[in-house]
């Protein structure tokens, strides 16, 4: 095990743990729904990053196909949170109108 393995497993465990935070911050906030939404769609996002990371460095993955893995779990993040920013942007605007 080289040092650049040791320091990608490293940052792979404080990922893992960034994700687990989020999500358990998720389930005590008392913060509107849209924001506990959207801190456990991040831990959930980060936890599948960190089991393909995994995978690429335990060797069940290639390079490549993890990246383009990667980018998959990626698209639907990313549409999620903008609609659930689209969706907060618009309530917020109907409750300033009233």
């Amino acid at each position: 095990m080289t040092l650049l393995d040791v320091l990608q497993l490293i940052g792979t465990i404080c990922v893992a743990v960034l994700a687990w935070q989020a999500i358990t911050i998720s389930r005590a906030c008392h913060r509107p729904a849209r924001a506990r939404e959207a801190l456990r769609l991040l831990g959930i996002y980060l936890a599948l990053a960190v089991i393909v990371r995994l995978g690429v460095q335990v060797g069940a993955l290639d390079q490549q196909p993890g990246r383009v893995l990667n980018g998959l779990v990626a698209v639907p993040f990313i549409v999620m949170m903008a609609s659930l920013m689209i969706i907060s942007r618009t309530e917020q605007r109907v409750l300033e109108t009233r």
